[in-house]
């Protein structure tokens, strides 16, 4: 064999082993979070087109729905002067909108279309949004319908001037926005919408190259906002402090899975169930092993309360259970306010 055979022999083997090994799993595993996240949320994101008789050529821009019954939150600037509005939905179907309220100081816009039974996404906490985290972007940018852009959260808190607007308190991050991608959602691995997408630094005169630096208003400055322009106590989250579970548990370690005869080899062990909680009222039982959250994986006690932290009383969770360690069922748990 020639030494080039033998070095693209030597490459593809290196591959394989890194695709078998625990970083190509990772990153399998991680790939498969942004699909299932994507897959949760884009039926709730919806693609705008405006007309306004000073322009040729139509407005862009997307929009996340609110409430199931047709209120749409967008950016102020993708509506603003617009004598006519069409919402897309990505099931195909078209509607006039009409602006419902707006904030223009908060560049936060509600549309208003006759729709009913429309999907409404999970929206998650902004203020537990952490640096580097991953962060998807759902929209139209460009007319492209309903791309799809991943990064990283880049920092929190950004104050930024721009289209004679100040903002305060912006998620950055380099998930890629563009013109038209205004009013999309920002999202997170679970797939919750964490921030609704509204600027892009292109650069100044002196660094005109300026690249990865996207901004989004966090969900829970724009439902607050919408709160006030829909006037309305089924917009965002339901009220309530942190949620809760309500049991005991424990990591589940190899040895105890293989002692145990356990078809998983990672999770948490429930050791007891709370009376009255909202664990029981779901059918969760003593000796689950509880592996998944809403499709997000559970490998520790760790992970159940990161995801569990990460609701709100009144949020609907999918638990992914096998009883004893070794029958799979799923069971739907609606959270409840912390009683500790």
């Amino acid at each position: 064999m020639s030494s080039g055979r033998w070095i693209l022999a030597a490459v593809v083997a290196a591959l394989l082993m890194l695709g078998a090994g625990p970083a190509g799993a990772r990153f399998v595993e991680d790939e498969q979070k942004a699909v299932e996240a994507v897959k949760k949320v884009k039926p709730s994101v919806v693609k705008i087109e405006t007309t306004n008789p000073a322009s040729r050529t139509p407005g862009i821009g997307s929009g996340v729905i609110l409430r199931k019954d047709g209120f749409i939150i967008t950016n102020y600037h993708v509506i603003k002067k617009a004598t006519e509005i069409k919402v897309y939905l990505p099931n195909g179907k078209t509607y006039m909108a009409r602006v419902w309220q707006a904030s223009k100081p908060r560049d936060i816009a509600i549309l208003k279309i006759a729709g009913a039974n429309l999907p409404v996404p999970r929206f998650g906490n902004s203020d537990r949004v952490e640096l580097g985290q991953m962060a998807i972007a759902i929209g139209s940018p460009l007319r492209f319908s309903w791309s799809v852009t991943i990064g990283t959260v880049s920092a929190v808190g950004r104050d930024v001037s721009a289209q004679n607007t100040f903002y305060k308190n912006l998620i950055q991050t380099d998930a890629a926005i563009n013109p038209g991608s205004s009013g999309g959602a920002l999202v997170n691995s679970s797939g919750e919408v964490i921030g609704i997408n509204t600027l892009v630094y292109t650069g100044t005169e002196k660094y005109p190259h300026a690249q990865g630096l996207a901004f989004a208003i966090p969900i829970n400055d724009a439902l607050k906002v919408a709160q006030s322009l829909v006037g309305h106590q089924e917009v965002g989250p339901p009220p309530g402090g942190p949620a809760w579970l309500g049991i005991d548990g424990k990591d589940v370690t190899r040895e105890m899975a293989d002692m145990s005869d356990f078809k998983v080899k990672s999770g948490v062990l429930v050791k007891s169930v709370v009376t009255n909680s909202p664990a029981e009222a779901g059918g969760l039982r003593k000796s689950d092993v509880i592996t998944a959250v809403d499709g997000s994986p559970v490998r520790s006690l760790g992970d159940l309360k990161a995801i569990i932290d990460g609701h709100r009383s009144g949020d609907k969770v999918e638990i992914e259970v096998w009883t004893l360690g070794k029958t799979k069922r799923s069971v739907n748990v609606t959270l409840e306010p912390s009683v500790r």
